[in-house]
């Protein structure tokens, strides 16, 4: 039995953190003999990963870090464990483990992308895309999260169209299941008849949660009623917390952190907003859009492949903030388009985004051509 050993950043709750534990959950155990390490701390994710039966290992390093010395540090790891396929997931895990393979001489290394690269804005972000282009030479397959962001990866990074594949997230539509129902939920934060939006997001410069924490202070000064759930964590937890403070907006909106399940605060909610300024196939929009909720998304990465105006939601430009307070007062004037537009939503992901074993079977595909020399 072959061995494959997936690396991460860690395993949060990100979107390319969510769909490896989907992969994990729907895969064949054996056909591959499975390993995962994480640079920094394996996460809520690990440990659900490590319940489902396999090993993950933590090297306890800054995953934020292209410092050599992390890859010194996986290049130990990697001649210990000896995997016949190495395969990665973003930016900072393919730089350190595409190096690290090609001194281990791992036969075969995939790496995923599921976003539009920060690194592409602006000059000081090129030894980014310097180092993407150089190392895919080591590639034996890119994956990309959607069609959209294959072509966009080719084209900025002149990736090679051999070797740069798409396929698509998707959700395991079995695995959410509420556990807390809505009215304990409104009970706990406080709510009543207000509007409940959500946004489901780490807490890092490119997803937009300042510019929203400022359209909503305009919002409330209006004099409209809302709630705002803030879904996850990250650096600007701490900036964020005290801008709301500074604002008034400490009773509006409500900083959740990690949460363990986060169908319970889909159900609860209303209205999803993604103000982001880049993304590739968002999974928290898919969830969102499973879980029946109408959306706000900008027109970034596939968000308006999911997400049309008028049909099943509003999307904006990336940073316009007067078309995001438009499209929030929008869903404040026309509460009655709500459930429609959910519907909608959920619709689409259950037709078009729930096949989890055709999923499963194209990786399948791509670990098969490494082994079997058909890459």
């Amino acid at each position: 039995m072959k061995n494959i050993l997936f690396l991460h950043h860690g395993l949060g709750l990100g979107g390319a953190e969510r769909m490896r534990f989907i992969l994990l959950r729907n895969i064949d155990k054996k056909r591959y003999n499975i390993k995962v390490c994480c640079i920094g701390e394996k996460g809520a994710l690990g440990r659900e990963i490590e319940k489902l039966g396999y090993q993950v290992d933590e090297l306890k390093q800054d995953p934020n870090s292209i410092s050599l010395l992390i890859t010194y540090k996986l290049v130990k790891y990697i001649r210990r464990e000896r995997p016949d396929i190495l395969h990665t997931s973003l930016f900072n895990s393919n730089f350190h483990g595409r190096i690290a393979g090609l001194f281990c001489r791992i036969p075969h290394i995939i790496t995923e992308e599921h976003g539009e690269h920060r690194q592409y804005k602006g000059l000081k972000f090129l030894p980014y895309v310097l180092a993407d282009f150089f190392l895919s030479r080591l590639n034996d397959f890119i994956v990309c999260c959607s069609e959209k962001l294959k072509e966009d990866i080719i084209k900025k990074e002149k990736l090679p169209r051999s070797k740069t594949v798409s396929l698509e997230n998707c959700l395991d539509v079995d695995i959410y299941r509420i556990k807390t129902h809505k009215k304990e939920i409104m009970e706990r934060y406080n709510i009543s008849d207000e509007l409940l939006f959500i946004m489901v997001a780490n807490l890092k410069a490119d997803k937009g949660h300042d510019y929203l924490i400022e359209i909503f202070r305009e919002i409330k000064d209006a004099g409209y009623r809302f709630k705002c759930f803030f879904a996850g964590d990250g650096p600007l937890r701490e900036a964020l917390c005290k801008r709301c403070v500074d604002l008034g907006l400490s009773d509006e909106i409500i900083f959740l952190g990690n949460v363990d399940n986060i169908t319970d605060y889909l159900n609860a909610s209303d209205v999803f907003v993604l103000p982001s300024l880049s993304e590739g196939l968002s999974i928290a929009l898919m969830e969102a859009m499973l879980m029946g909720l109408a959306s706000i998304v900008t027109d970034v990465g596939s968000n308006p492949d999911l997400i049309k105006t008028s049909f099943n939601g509003v999307v904006v430009l990336p940073g316009d903030n007067e078309g995001l307070k438009s499209a929030i007062i929008f869903y404040l004037k026309n509460k009655d388009l709500i459930e429609e537009f959910g519907k909608r939503s959920k619709a689409i992901i259950e037709s078009k985004y729930s096949s989890v074993d055709k999923y499963a079977d194209k990786y399948y595909e791509l670990w098969d051509k490494c082994v079997n020399n058909k890459g």
